[in-house]
């Protein structure tokens, strides 16, 4: 039923308006991010964008599909209680028969929201071959929001090319990101709440950090007998309370399938 809702709601934007096509192509996905507000049911009781230069439609968009999704409440001593967080929705642009866009919500997480970090730099070393890379690391958010990187632990490692020396490197380069970031906390009964913080970075053949959205190059190739390689699902950003007694609000979204591609 929620799916039905927010999936219609998204293809049509907001008061039936799609986004019209752009002389230069567009990007086919998007994350926008929304902080909302969640009442002790679950419900979202306001939603605000949380980056006013994204462009204006996407963000008029998620804002609505927000308010429309649903969220296993926070709790503070077993009993539900208010909260606010963040909400990271990836926004899919699907071209229409008439040249416009409409749009599909593809994923949906919800947690603390980075507000100041350094970039990170590609780990510089010496490797033949492939250097992609699917990295997750856990770490913990101080009571103001700031990064402890005494706590940074890798929970996932892998590389194409295995090498302890490569993961120390990929290691290094987010720690240095990491080390002067600050996030938004989620808060709970009005309170902010650190939290352990868990992260997925993937990175490309040539080193670099993908984004959401971004395809690997070896997902556009086929494999030899004419069948596409076989996509692994990307692990999703997770935080969980360091507050005994206090849980923090999640939002419940599962994409369905996608449609396959209509035959020429």
């Amino acid at each position: 039923m929620w799916q039905r809702i927010v999936l219609g709601l998204g293809l049509v934007l907001v008061s039936g308006a799609v986004l019209a096509a752009k002389p230069a192509p567009m990007p086919q996905e998007h994350m926008i991010g929304v902080r909302v507000s969640i009442d002790a049911a679950g419900k979202v009781t306001s939603a605000q964008p949380s980056d006013p230069a994204a462009i204006a439609a996407l963000n008029q968009a998620a804002t609505e599909i927000a308010r429309k999704l649903p969220f296993d409440p926070a709790t503070k001593d077993g009993v539900a209680a208010t909260s606010e967080t963040s909400l990271f929705m990836l926004l899919a642009l699907e071209p229409k028969a008439n040249g416009q866009f409409g749009i599909r919500l593809k994923k949906a997480v919800s947690g603390p929201d980075r507000s100041k970090s350094a970039p990170l730099i590609p780990p510089s070393y010496q490797q033949r071959g492939d250097r992609s890379a699917m990295i997750v690391i856990s770490v913990d958010l101080r009571p103001d929001g700031s990064v402890d990187p005494a706590t940074i632990k890798p929970v996932l490692m892998e590389l194409k090319v295995k090498s302890s020396f490569a993961e120390a490197r990929y290691l290094d380069a987010i720690a240095a990101s990491l080390r002067d970031s600050h996030y938004v906390l989620d808060k709970v009964a009005g309170t902010d709440v650190p939290a352990r913080l868990t992260l997925p970075y993937k990175f490309g053949a040539g080193g670099q950090r993908q984004r959401a959205g971004e395809e690997d190059a070896d997902e556009k190739d086929k494999a030899k007998d004419g069948k596409p390689v076989e996509k692994k699902p990307t692990p999703e950003m997770r935080a969980e309370s360091l507050v005994p007694g206090v849980t923090l609000p999640k939002v419940r979204f599962t994409a369905p399938p996608e449609a396959p591609p209509a035959a020429s």
